[in-house]
């Protein structure tokens, strides 16, 4: 029987879960975080060099209208696909299964590496991060 692994995600936090049978509850395996995703937009380009405050020219530089925020989102997205790629390499499951609010599906689907996405089974377009490993399976089997 195959291995899956259900991977629960939102722009900040990331749960993986590993079941080998459909009617079983999934064992949470990992607790991904990222912080920096939940910080405001001025609180994330406020330090990065580049920005020009009050300088001769006045102009602002660096990232503006939601970049450094979707850049976050990025950088969690590869450090999650990045993971399972690592998973893969090791043979650690045999399917995946992505679950995650539509916006951040997108975006982890796109940093999957193709071996990776190869393997996904299917995806959901729910934010499940913070349900029960019961609920998950609900959702994911039934």
């Amino acid at each position: 029987m195959d291995t899956f692994w259900i991977v629960t995600a939102e722009s900040a936090r990331a749960r993986i879960f590993k079941t080998a049978s459909l009617i079983k509850e999934p064992v949470e395996v990992m607790d991904l975080a990222h912080p920096a995703s939940r910080l405001k937009e001025g609180d994330l380009v406020a330090d990065r060099p580049g920005r020009s405050q009050g300088s001769a020219g006045g102009g602002r530089h660096g990232m503006t209208n939601g970049d450094a925020h979707n850049h976050e989102l990025e950088v969690f997205a590869r450090e999650i696909a990045d993971t399972l790629e690592q998973a893969r390499q090791e043979g650690r499951y045999d399917k995946v299964i992505l679950v995650a609010p539509p916006a951040f599906l997108g975006t982890l689907r796109q940093a999957l590496s193709g071996q990776v996405e190869k393997l996904v089974e299917r995806s959901l377009d729910k934010n499940l991060v913070s349900a029960t490993p019961e609920e998950i399976r609900a959702h994911v089997f039934d």
